[in-house]
């Protein structure tokens, strides 16, 4: 079993609240407020928002707290823009061109993203983006990629 910081819980609690919907974009709250209602303090809720909102899920409101961010599609868009650029590099740095089926299935799934994104489903778009990443990591045989994707 694995080990989870109390900042990591806190963490996955709000994440999965968002994805859920649960927590709504615009919806306010103080780090009082997750740390009474997790039983932590406020130092792992604070690491914790730091966190989602360097992941551009939160705002961090100073003197206030904390609101959800509210992704349009554009948004979605523009992120899946740079993680294209970004993972067209990682496959040309590869030994070998990666199989056709494999590619055929990265299509499917960044237009199965894209599809998420429209609908405003974010529970599908945040599945299929995982499931796009953890595919795409397999096909680089990538040991630092690997490394970077269990740390967020």
């Amino acid at each position: 079993m694995m080990y989870l910081s109390k900042s990591e819980i806190v963490y996955q609690h709000i994440r999965d609240g968002i994805e859920s919907g649960r927590y709504r974009p615009g919806d306010r709250f103080s780090a009082q407020e997750i740390a009474r209602e997790l039983g932590v303090s406020r130092t792992p809720v604070n690491e914790a928002m730091k966190k989602l909102s360097e992941y551009g899920l939160i705002r961090i409101l100073p003197n206030v707290g904390y609101e959800v961010i509210s992704l349009g599609f554009r948004d979605i868009r523009e992120i899946m823009e740079i993680e294209c650029l970004l993972e067209r590099q990682a496959i040309s740095w590869m030994q070998l061109p990666p199989a056709p089926e494999r590619l055929a299935e990265l299509r499917s799934l960044a237009r199965g993203i894209l599809e998420a994104g429209e609908r405003q489903d974010r529970r599908e778009y945040n599945r299929l983006t995982n499931l796009f990443h953890q595919r795409f990591i397999e096909l680089t045989d990538s040991r630092v990629l690997s490394e970077i994707y269990q740390k967020s």
